[in-house]
């Protein structure tokens, strides 16, 4: 990479150092062993890169925890250049424990535009949530969800998260190799037309919500993002799952369609 006028030469940890309109942003990142053993492994990585020539070590959305400790303790020599990310979720079990449905713990200006929403487009027909039925039809939902979310990003001058082909055809793959273990699943809300489609990770009993595409309308009263998430919300209650997890940004939409949040870091360790 270049800094001013400077080479920079970066390691990244589990990640690629892809370009930006490549990167499939990793989340969750962390050292990959078993509990209680990250300080050995965190100091036979840096051992290891002791013998490497590099300026940075790129730790991208790494989950707050033990395992990131034991690489800047173990990486001390270096200047620590730390960014935290809030990543909002809804704990599905509370609001099972709670016995009053999910609009219910949420903030009340929110509950309410909610509800409102539901309320405008089911004039047009029944609000459903349909989940893919087969790896063919989530990847046909995925054209649906692209052609959306492109439209939205181009028509405010942003090339959006699909204009790389490398990409695109990353997902489609991912989707063909993980959706009939489980892996991952395309929501297609509709009232009558569509109104959005959200692309989902599963894992361990969660959802991550990783890309949308919604339908803008006319009626300016409509907000089809938020009865998208609201809608893919009350699916993975309904399934059984334990959280929906909006992943690492500090919109506002997801804030307050939020009940909880933790806290996701990006990181690079300088070489003096």
């Amino acid at each position: 990479a270049r800094g001013g006028p400077f080479r920079i030469r970066r390691v990244y940890l589990n990640a690629t150092g892809e370009k930006r309109e490549d990167d499939a942003c990793i989340e969750y990142n962390n050292l990959l062993c078993l509990a209680g053993w990250e300080v050995p492994m965190a100091r036979r990585l840096a051992a290891h890169l002791s013998q490497w020539k590099w300026d940075e070590v790129v730790l991208n959305g790494f989950a707050s925890g033990v395992g990131l400790e034991a690489i800047l303790q173990s990486f001390d020599q270096c200047q620590a250049v730390r960014r935290q990310r809030p990543s909002y979720l809804v704990d599905l079990d509370a609001v099972r424990r709670a016995g009053v449905g999910y609009t219910s713990m949420i903030g009340q200006s929110t509950r309410q535009n909610v509800r409102q929403n539901c309320r405008l487009y089911q004039t047009r027909g029944e609000l459903v949530a349909n989940p893919a039925r087969t790896a063919e039809e989530a990847l046909t939902f995925l054209e649906e969800l692209i052609e959306l979310h492109q439209r939205s990003w181009n028509l405010r001058g942003k090339p959006g998260a699909f204009a790389s082909k490398r990409f695109t055809e990353f997902h489609r793959a991912l989707i063909g190799c993980t959706f009939d273990s489980g892996g991952s699943q395309v929501l297609r809300v509709s009232a009558g037309d569509v109104i959005g489609l959200l692309y989902m990770f599963m894992y361990r009993g969660k959802a991550y919500f990783y890309q949308s595409g919604v339908h803008y309308d006319s009626d300016k009263r409509l907000s089809p993002g938020i009865v998208t998430m609201a809608c893919a919300v009350d699916y993975c209650l309904s399934s059984g799952l334990r959280e929906a997890d909006f992943l690492a940004s500090d919109a506002q939409y997801k804030k307050s369609l939020s009940t909880g949040c933790r806290t996701l870091e990006w990181a690079i360790l300088q070489r003096p």
